[in-house]
């Protein structure tokens, strides 16, 4: 009857505890909750503030929190986000860090096989890390997973393998070499190779003790109460477990306290002690509540002191910034002002430029005015020349011409005429008539150029002193005016050299390039003259020569190479 009453009891007992205990996790969810949604947002602040990627250290600890916090999908999100950074910067270590923290969330999701490739992937990256703390960890992760799946022939080969990395890494990682072997009992435990486990778990606590490992021998007696509580020996198992509670009683490990009092209420809850198994229960739920509230503090409070400090250094570099953007608003500034000057100068510039075109231009049209003005009288005066020379022509042929005859015949008639008085008169009537003739040829009047300066040319032949030629070929017929100014070109080129040069013998070439240019080149074979000689002449005979090529706006160059004189003249069409 006690027996029915007691266990009637204990189930009401449990009812109540169950309940309290689920009001409990819904305090610790909101709680959680809240403080993760504080996490948010100093995290998005930090971001905002620094406009970088997230750092590591934020994606781990964001990844861990949510492990600790059983949100397992947020938890993969964060850790595939540092792995992505990792894999951007092609950082092996932190790639092995962060498929450490994926297998961790898998595992916690009893997700075991996805875990166990996580942890092989991050070994993949272990090349030239051999001495990296995660190295020995994967090893021990893996190892444990095969402990789980009840390969013991695997898990002892990676446990043992992490047992000598940590050993390597001396006794900073004493804990952790401990743990492999504590977690290579347990596969033995779980081969059912009880005795093999004990004996190896023993090892554990003893050297756990000679070192004070605390958690360690915790969590070694746990495990050995584990066994012989499998094995049926509660006594055995209660003895071991109530010694892992007495020894974290005083320590701060909430974590291993909660393992021991979480067994402590199982074992008394088998020996149905319920008060006991009430007590370590409610213990156990009160332990939870503030190992939650304890790591969501610690999280919030390391958070806020990381923000802080970078704070700190981004209003530093802010600061900076900001002097870098007053220098560069200063050099843009005086680069504003030079472009401005620089404007100022093109527009200046332009606006000469425009100035002394258009002063240019009035220079241009008043030089070509002054010099179709000149042209306008050379042509006068060359007109007016011709004009005299056509009077003169006619005073002398018609006038002193004829009274010379007249004077021959009446002397003749008055038989007072001798005969050097009538060579004398005929001398002078034939000089006459040759200045007349030379004054206004007669050739220019009914012949072309062509004939006409051959006419000139045989006539200057017949003084023995000098040797004339005359070349020339189908030249195009040719306007009056274009003929009288060429004709009295060659003449006086002609009297010229007669007078000036020394020459013997002349050459007169005139041929036409391309029927728009007319060349008359003059040769002899006297002294020669040269450029800066013509160009300083003051004698009326080149004056002319330049003055009727002016009207007829050709060109004349000198060519000496061959000694005498020769000029080539062009006459555009």
């Amino acid at each position: 009857m006690k027996k029915i009453v007691f266990s009637i009891l204990f189930t009401l007992i449990s009812q109540i505890t169950w309940a309290q205990l689920d009001s409990v996790e819904k305090r610790i969810l909101s709680y959680n909750t809240l403080h993760f949604n504080q996490y948010d947002s100093i995290l998005n602040a930090y971001n905002q503030h620094t406009k970088d990627s997230f750092n590591y250290f934020f994606f781990s600890e964001k990844s861990s929190n949510f492990i600790r916090a059983g949100k397992y999908d947020s938890a993969y999100y964060y850790a595939e986000r540092g792995l992505k950074i990792a894999i951007q910067q092609n950082d092996s270590s932190q790639l092995m860090a962060f498929y450490k923290q994926l297998g961790n969330g898998f595992y916690y999701n009893i997700q075991k096989e996805k875990a166990k490739q996580a942890y092989l992937k991050g070994l993949s990256y272990r090349r030239g890390n051999e001495n990296n703390y995660n190295v020995a960890a994967l090893y021990n992760n893996v190892g444990g997973i095969y402990a789980d799946f009840l390969m013991v022939d695997s898990a002892e080969i990676y446990l043992k393998i992490a047992y000598k990395l940590f050993e390597a890494h001396g006794e900073s990682s004493y804990p952790n070499m401990l743990q492999a072997k504590r977690v290579l009992a347990t596969a033995y435990a779980n081969a059912g190779k009880n005795n093999l486990a004990k004996q190896m778990l023993l090892e554990v606590l003893q050297e756990a003790k000679k070192v004070n490992l605390i958690t360690q021998q915790t969590a070694s007696l746990i495990y050995l109460a584990n066994i012989f509580e499998n094995e049926g020996n509660i006594k055995q198992a209660l003895r071991y477990s109530r010694k892992a509670y007495e020894i974290q009683l005083n320590q701060s490990n909430k974590d291993v306290l909660l393992a021991s009092t979480s067994h402590l209420s199982r074992i008394y809850g088998n020996l149905k002690q319920y008060d006991s198994a009430y007590f370590y229960s409610a213990l156990e739920n009160s332990l939870r509540t503030s190992i939650y509230q304890d790591l969501i503090a610690a999280n919030v409070s390391k958070m806020e002191v990381e923000f802080e400090t970078q704070r700190i250094k981004d209003e530093k570099k802010i600061a900076i910034q900001n002097e870098k953007n007053k220098s560069l608003e200063l050099e843009v500034s005086e680069k504003n002002q030079r472009i401005i000057i620089g404007i100022g100068i093109i527009i200046f510039l332009i606006l000469l430029s425009i100035s002394i075109f258009f002063y240019s231009q009035k220079r241009i049209q008043k030089t070509r005015a002054e010099k179709q003005m000149h042209l306008e009288r050379t042509q006068a005066i060359i007109e007016g020349e011709e004009q005299e020379r056509e009077r003169l022509s006619r005073e002398l042929h018609d006038g002193v011409g004829q009274l010379l005859a007249g004077v021959k015949l009446n002397l003749n008639a008055l038989g007072v005429l001798d005969n050097n008085t009538v060579e004398l008169l005929d001398k002078s009537i034939r000089e006459i008539r040759n200045i007349s003739h030379d004054l206004l040829p007669e050739e220019l009047k009914n012949k072309e150029l062509e004939e006409a300066l051959k006419s000139l040319c045989s006539k200057y032949n017949q003084i023995n002193q000098f040797s004339i030629s005359f070349i020339a070929a189908n030249i195009s017929p040719l306007n009056t005016n274009t003929k009288k100014h060429i004709y009295r070109i060659v003449q006086e080129l002609l009297n010229n050299g007669f007078k000036h040069s020394g020459a013997s013998q002349f050459r007169i070439e005139l041929k036409e390039l391309n029927n728009d240019v007319l060349l008359l080149k003059y040769q002899d074979n006297g002294r020669g003259l040269s450029s800066k000689v013509l160009e300083l002449s003051t004698g009326i005979g080149w004056r002319n020569i330049l003055a009727r090529l002016e009207i007829l706006a050709g060109k004349v160059s000198i060519d000496n190479t061959k000694g005498g004189t020769a000029l080539i003249f062009k006459f555009p069409r």
